[in-house]
């Protein structure tokens, strides 16, 4: 939801003859730097996340992958994690640590499918600021509906000597196993449904191409338009 930003009390002050005059140029502008600094406009903490490499909807039969990268834009030196996904929906068959910027593992990737967890820590010697990759994670769809991939806990350790912890955000990635015979509303394949998507949809709203047929009816209506809506920036 977003909320109007209401000015503070004293913005306009009365002047003697009673008409409202604005307050020092300087003022305003520490107001408004308060305002963008404290909600986060600028942030010097990490961020880590999941990263796709194909289509977020897959079928039962269709193994993915997906990479868990850190972005920072101070150094840091150790990361830590544990990865949570549905154990009714997924199995982990495997993490590779290809391309991953840790140099030292503490914990080497630890796979629990009936807990549905992957543990995982380590360290680089020299520190890394920027994006990198942590690891990459395989998995193997159980069977249909939407599964979130998780941080149950996880840890950024800056590269100051002191451990200090700059993890700001965590963030999650839905995959969505569909039936073998159902068509993806990721039209144009680009790894996420959004409005162009949706544009290219409503250009066939009343036809029968089959292409675009996501509830499988036999024609393109209003049943189509809710599937694709439900995934609509997700």
């Amino acid at each position: 939801m977003i909320r109007q930003m209401g000015y503070p009390k004293n913005f306009y002050r009365k002047t003697q003859a009673g008409s409202s005059a604005i307050i020092t140029p300087f003022l305003v502008a520490a107001v408004f730097a308060a305002f963008f600094f404290t909600r986060g406009f600028y942030s010097s903490k990490a961020t880590i996340a999941f990263i796709a490499e194909g289509s977020r909807f897959v079928q039962v039969d269709e193994a993915f992958n997906v990479s868990v990268i850190v972005e920072s834009k101070q150094a840091f030196n150790t990361v830590g994690a544990i990865v949570r996904f549905p154990a009714d929906l997924l199995e982990v068959t495997g993490v590779s640590k290809d391309g991953s910027i840790l140099e030292v593992w503490v914990d080497e990737p630890a796979i629990d499918n009936a807990d549905g967890v992957v543990v995982f820590s380590g360290g680089i010697i020299r520190g890394y600021q920027g994006t990198a990759k942590i690891a990459t994670i395989r998995f193997q769809p159980k069977s249909l509906g939407e599964a979130i991939i998780d941080f149950e806990d996880a840890t950024v350790l800056a590269h100051d000597g002191r451990g200090t912890e700059i993890l700001g955000k965590q963030r999650d990635i839905a995959f969505f196993v569909r039936p073998d015979d159902s068509l993806s509303p990721d039209i144009d394949d680009d790894n996420r449904v959004t409005i162009s998507d949706l544009s290219k949809l409503l250009a066939h709203y009343g036809s029968d191409t089959s292409v675009y047929d996501l509830n499988g009816d036999g024609s393109i209506g209003a049943g189509d338009v809710s599937v694709m809506l439900s995934r609509l920036f997700r």
